[in-house]
């Protein structure tokens, strides 16, 4: 998911002789994203409130139990610093160019609702790909259809897997 699908395309691109398929759900692109200073000093200042950042830039759309378990295992699980290391791995990835060393079956899988990764941020990913397509979460289902709507989002994964 997100910046762990990123990961995913690149171990591909490193060792495609290794992975038989990739399943790549909201992933940031290879190619990274650029940000202006004040919007990614916005996302570096969410560590402050992580559930105004999700709900705002990533998950318009998630419920209140799901967005306090969010934030809950953010919490429990990183620091300031981790959460600013994150975000440079959101703007700096830059393999974009070796996305076709990966022959293998790959499904980038975005949620409708996702106002971060859409299918047009997406676009120059699936076009480096050689076997690669695009499937989406339907409804309210932004950058945690995992969360926001699982049973479609384990189908989209399932149906992927070869």
């Amino acid at each position: 998911h997100s910046m762990g699908g990123t990961t995913a395309l690149r171990v591909a691109t490193l060792a495609p002789e290794r992975v038989t398929s990739v399943v790549a759900l909201t992933p940031v692109s290879p190619a990274g994203t650029p940000l202006d200073q004040a919007t990614y000093e916005s996302f570096a200042a969410a560590w402050a409130d992580p559930g105004a950042a999700i709900r705002g830039a990533l998950a318009p759309y998630i419920d209140e139990t799901d967005l306090k378990n969010l934030v809950d295992r953010n919490r429990s699980t990183m620091d300031q610093a981790t959460w600013e290391s994150y975000l440079k791995n959101w703007t700096s990835p830059d393999f974009l160019d070796r996305m076709g060393t990966y022959e293998g079956p790959t499904t980038l899988i975005v949620g409708e609702s996702d106002p971060f990764v859409t299918a047009e941020y997406l676009g120059d990913t699936l076009a480096a790909l050689k076997n690669g397509n695009l499937k989406t979460v339907q409804g309210k289902a932004g950058h945690y259809p995992m969360v926001e709507n699982a049973r479609e989002t384990v189908a989209l994964s399932e149906q992927s897997l070869y």
